[in-house]
């Protein structure tokens, strides 16, 4: 699930939840030296669960004019991508909402 888009795309979104698995054919692909993670998606029920709140929170606290994705890093769901090298920092979410599931 990702979060923070710019909606001119003048900004990338950035992982908010996802659960890590490990892939042991993946990791043989690549190097077997390193073992592979990957981010699996979230389910439909999660994602409801999710963005439930956020949505009501949007509904009643965004700024005229104000976008989703510009939302979730205002309100300090999710730090914004400011270059391509950053994309993971803060991944999983910000401050009170940072959740990082393995």
């Amino acid at each position: 699930m990702l979060l923070g888009g710019g909606y001119y795309g003048q900004r990338l979104n950035k992982i908010y939840r996802g659960r890590a698995k490990f892939s042991y054919y993946l990791a043989l692909q690549s190097d077997p030296y390193c073992p592979f993670f990957y981010l699996e998606s979230v389910t439909e029920p999660e994602i409801l669960a999710i963005l439930g709140p956020m949505i009501k929170r949007y509904a009643l606290e965004r700024l005229d004019g104000e976008h989703f994705g510009d939302f979730v890093i205002r309100a300090g769901y999710i730090s914004p991508v400011t270059e391509g090298k950053a994309w993971y920092e803060g991944m999983g979410g910000e401050g009170p909402y940072r959740e990082v599931a393995a």
